[in-house]
């Protein structure tokens, strides 16, 4: 018989075991965690400094002033430089920034010099210019009108099969004349014709800028007489009715404007000036800060009519285009020396 004593005592070693194996079941998670402290609103959080974030620099930009041809090449020439380009009609000072690296103007505007002022970092490209332009952050692209003239004097005497070739030009221009003459003695020396009437070619005529169709009809009636076969018309006397009078008088007709389009059937070639590749040569020496420089754009050949002219009168004609760009051909008659006569 158990000892009513003895149950007792079973019963509470029971019971110690029983608490300790429920202890040890208890989630690690259902422990007490500390209290967070409670901020003290009379105290302003301390803030760590920080640094401004720096604003992003401008990226380098080529402003084109016009909207001529000249524009797609000074976007593609920005472009592959990773540059931005803007084209405009219209240029203040407000428009240019630092970031402002090169400003190409077809013409000259009036507020040029507060322009260059406002970007004296900044280098200007006038692509219509002339050689006493360019200084400073200006630079030129010239036209040569030399060139274009010799060019034409020899491309009217190759058209012409007796080399009765003729050029209208500008009255008071005697440099233009001189060249004129040079480039259609260059291709045939004493250009002496088979037929009569007999006269040294080329011939030209002349009338002043800006002439009507009634002066320039005058000044050619005074060369008709010589059966010509090409004129060269210069721009000056380019005006569409002056065109049609030469275009009635069964002539080959070259010269330095595109014509109207009914002009065409008489049109040989256009003597124009490669300004894009002008500028395709500045760019990197623009860029660069080389300013104040004179570029020399190339003559080239437009229109061209190559039932008149040729493949191989081209090449023939790009020939004297290259050694003129290059220097190797002067335009103008080299001075002679004054020749003295024996006496008696």
């Amino acid at each position: 018989m158990v000892k009513p004593a003895s149950n007792h005592a079973l019963i509470v070693l029971l019971a110690a075991f029983l608490l300790i194996a429920l202890a040890g079941c208890t989630p690690a998670d259902a422990q007490p965690q500390p209290a967070s402290p409670t901020p003290d609103p009379s105290v302003s959080p301390t803030l760590e400094p920080t640094e401004p974030p720096t604003p992003a620099p401008d990226s380098a930009q080529v402003i084109y002033l016009g909207s001529g041809p000249e524009a797609a090449e000074a976007r593609a020439l920005a472009e592959a430089e990773d540059l931005s380009f803007s084209a405009l009609t219209a240029l203040s000072p407000d428009d240019l920034t630092a970031a402002t690296r090169l400003v190409v103007l077809e013409q000259l505007p009036e507020n040029i010099d507060a322009l260059r002022s406002a970007a004296p970092d900044a280098q200007f490209l006038l692509l219509n210019g002339d050689a006493g332009q360019a200084g400073g952050n200006l630079s030129v692209v010239v036209a040569d009108s030399l060139h274009r003239a010799f060019v034409g004097g020899y491309l009217a005497q190759m058209l012409s099969p007796d080399f009765r070739g003729a050029g209208l030009l500008p009255a008071g221009n005697d440099a233009l004349a001189d060249a004129f003459e040079n480039g259609g003695r260059y291709l045939c020396g004493r250009c002496v014709p088979v037929y009569a009437p007999v006269v040294l070619f080329p011939v030209l005529a002349t009338a002043p800028e800006g002439a009507d169709l009634n002066a320039w009809q005058a000044a050619y009636a005074e060369i008709e007489a010589n059966r010509l076969e090409t004129v060269f018309v210069d721009p000056a006397a380019s005006q569409p009715e002056v065109l049609a009078f030469l275009m009635q008088q069964n002539l080959t007709l070259v010269g330095g404007q595109t014509p109207p389009e009914e002009i065409q059937p008489a049109w040989a070639a256009t003597i124009g000036f490669d300004r894009a590749g002008a500028l395709k040569s500045a760019f990197p020496e623009l860029l660069a800060g080389r300013g104040g420089q004179a570029f020399t754009a190339p003559v080239t050949l437009s229109d061209v009519d190559e039932d008149r002219v040729t493949p191989g009168k081209q090449r023939m004609l790009q020939k004297i285009i290259d050694d003129l760009a290059a220097g190797w051909l002067e335009p103008l008659s080299v001075p002679g020396e004054p020749v003295e006569t024996p006496e008696g």
